[in-house]
């Protein structure tokens, strides 16, 4: 687990991780339990990010000599450039930087929850964060800030502390949770590294049993894509980029723990809204009335969709339609019209094995049906 003290001065913060040392640190002539790295984060002006990194790997000794500190564990230090130092919070990680009227603050993560492990690696939770502004309360004075931008700063940080973290965000130090068990391996083999910003905003389930004997771990991971996102009947849709309204993927990881070796396989679906323009009147509080504020009769943001799902995952594209095909007063049956004619005109013009395959499945009419059963 990663251990940060975050120091903070008029002019700077000083993040200090505190990392478990090892035979290749004291191969580099450091030899004591831990070592350190710092990340100084400038706290003026407070509405630009300059982050500095060294990538030094310093002892305890350093670390107090940076610090102005005459021994370890003070929690007040002194440096000639920065001024006095003070212990502001100590973390396990940064989650990121929030932008009010002010200024930024540094979000850290201060107390993580174990949530469960994927192919043995370590999948944490969020059970309280640290918000520190890099505006110091002498910069605001000497800036003179209004008290009217004060209370509308703090409206905004009200609002950013009503966000879930500790019920819908999850993390990992050595896993990267933002892409599926296909792209991870791949890219390990060729040295990528790189993160699908695409589903940084994730949830987690796990469960392990065992079967016949043999032990599994089964692990689902949902990945809410940040794109043309939004709440339930205020965003329906797709957008002219082909991002379609709560664009979900949904990865369900299997793994046998066996004796010598494991075995891992994974399924990938991806749910959303239908990839026309389309949306509901929000003022109706029941079954709200479809409209269609937008004519595309070549289905251009639909066919952009399409295309970057077949990107993503290969082709061919299996489309499981939930859509009602039998309504007394209809409602979805000219939806799903539409969404037959954008597949329709798509597939027109890609070759055979490119075609999407379209299936309606009528959940709604098959559920009151006596003589059909449903597994």
């Amino acid at each position: 687990m990663h251990q940060f003290t975050v120091y903070g001065s008029e002019s700077r913060i000083f993040v200090i991780s505190r990392i478990s040392n090892n035979s290749t640190f004291m191969n580099e002539g450091i030899d004591s339990n831990y070592v350190y790295r710092i990340l100084k984060i400038d706290r003026q002006p407070p509405n630009t990010l300059q982050l500095f990194d060294d990538q030094r790997i310093y002892s305890s000794s350093e670390i107090d000599k940076i610090l102005g500190r005459k021994q370890s564990n003070t929690e007040i230090g002194f440096d000639e450039e920065n001024g006095s130092l003070q212990i502001l919070t100590k973390a396990c990680a940064i989650l990121g930087f929030f932008k009010g009227i002010i200024g930024y603050y540094v979000i850290f993560i201060k107390v993580p929850r174990f949530a469960g492990l994927v192919y043995e690696h370590e999948i944490y939770g969020i059970d309280q964060i640290s918000l520190i502004p890099l505006a110091t309360e002498s910069y605001v004075k000497s800036m003179g800030i209004t008290q009217e931008h004060r209370k509308e700063e703090e409206r905004y940080r009200k609002y950013f502390n009503e966000i879930p973290f500790t019920r819908d965000f999850f993390f990992s130090f050595t896993y990267d949770l933002t892409r599926t068990v296909q792209q991870y391996i791949y890219g390990l083999s060729r040295g990528l590294v790189e993160n699908d910003s695409q589903f940084f905003i994730s949830s987690f389930v796990q469960r392990k049993f065992y079967l016949y004997g043999r032990q599994f771990t089964i692990t689902i991971i949902a990945r809410r894509s940040r794109h043309y996102s939004g709440t339930r009947f205020q965003k329906r849709g797709v957008s002219e980029r082909g991002w379609v309204a709560n664009d979900v993927e949904t990865e369900l990881i299997v793994i046998e723990d066996g004796f010598a070796s494991q075995k891992i396989g994974s399924y990938v679906q991806c749910r959303g809204t239908v990839p026309v323009y389309w949306s509901q009147k929000t003022e109706q509080i029941i079954k709200p009335e479809i409209y269609y504020p937008k004519h595309d009769p070549l289905f251009d943001s639909s066919t952009a969709h399409f295309a970057d799902l077949q990107t993503r995952y290969g082709y061919p594209t299996v489309v499981l339609s939930l859509l009602k095909l039998d309504e007394k007063k209809p409602r979805e049956t000219p939806l799903h019209s539409l969404f037959v004619d954008a597949i329709s005109t798509i597939n027109r013009i890609l070759p055979q094995q490119y075609k999407i395959i379209y299936i309606p499945f009528d959940y709604s009419s098959l559920s009151i049906c006596s003589q059909c059963i449903l597994c």
